[in-house]
Order: C-alpha cells, then structure tokens, then sequence
C-alpha cells in the first residue's frame, strides 16, 4: 500500500490555490520503500509451554459464513492461554472464551472452549511439521462422532490462516469446512 508523505502547509495552500502543480518547487507525494515481508513464525527450538505465543494479540478474521475479533493473552503468571471473542457466524452474533495449558505429563495442550451458544468443547492442541493443531470430538445431530481438526498455518507477525477439516469416519478422510484468515490489530 502506498502511503503519501504530507505536504507542508505551504505548498498545500498553494495546491488548493492552483498555483502549484507538478512544478519541482512543490514536493510530490512519496511512496515508501517496499517493506520486507513478515518473518514467518518457527516452531522449531521452542520449549513447548511457549509454542501458541505466535497467537498472543488481538486479531481479526473472516471467512466465508462470518467474521470476527479475538484478543488473546498469557493470564496466571504466563501459564494459562486466554482467548476473547466476539463475532458473527451465519448471521447469528455470539461470545466465546477459550482456556488452555500446556500439559508436560501429555506433551500437549489442553484447550477448553465455551461459547454464547452453550458449546463446550475439550481440545487437544500440538504442533505437527511446523503447524498448529488442535483436535477435537462433537457430536452430529443424529449422535454420531464428528472429528475435527483446526490448523493454524503461514503464521507470521502480521497475519495467519486456520483451516477446519471435518471427519465422519475416525479420521479416516477429511474434508474442509472452513477457511479463515487471521489478521493482526495490534500486539496485546
């Protein structure tokens, strides 16, 4: 995106006035010099416990049936993930806070989430070849087991994207449901 250098007030005056157009005495706007893409985010060498900082901020997303805000934060002396979110999903607005700890005695993450729309979901979280993973189990409306799989991918300071994938059959084969990406407003 190219941003404008402001005019001194001067030459402003003299813009609106039409007294100065591209003449070399009246500064043009500048673009600034290309910016170095966002480093991507390595899990790699990072001691488990500290594997889900990447997610630490407040962040937008969108995908296709909604959108939203969430604020994510180390609570508990930096030991217990906090997430806040707010958004839309087919229409309908709601709340939802997710709890997690890394478990040493697992190897993994254990994540709780809890929503507006009374959903209670227990998730286990972990990186897989440089990708974070949470997996969980639902329940269809018919009672039948439904895996799902969210992965948080291309992570860099500035943006990532998570994917759903749902299983009818044990894991056996996937499908996507749902792709969002993850904008960063600011850094919490």
């Amino acid at each position: 995106m190219t941003t404008l250098h402001p005019i001194p007030t001067f030459c402003a005056a003299m813009l609106a006035l039409g007294l100065c157009g591209a003449a070399p005495s009246c500064p043009q706007p500048a673009e600034d010099a290309p910016r170095p893409a966002p480093e991507a985010y390595r899990f790699e060498g990072r001691p488990p416990e500290r594997q889900l900082e990447f997610y630490i901020g407040s962040w937008s997303y969108g995908f296709e049936q909604g959108e939203g805000n969430s604020t994510v934060r180390m609570v508990h002396g930096g030991k217990v993930l906090r997430e806040e979110v707010v958004g839309v999903v087919a229409g309908a607005e709601f709340t939802g806070t997710t709890l997690g700890v890394f478990d040493p005695r697992a190897g993994h993450w254990k994540l709780t989430w809890v929503d507006s729309f009374a959903n209670y979901l227990s998730i286990i979280g972990r990186v897989e070849d440089e990708t974070f993973v949470m997996r969980w189990t639902m329940q269809s409306p018919a009672g039948d087991p439904v895996e799902l799989r969210l992965t948080y991918s291309d992570i860099t300071s500035a943006d990532m994207m998570t994917q759903m994938h749902v299983s009818n059959d044990g894991g056996e084969t996937w499908r996507l449901a749902r792709r969002a990406k993850y904008t960063r407003t600011n850094d919490g």
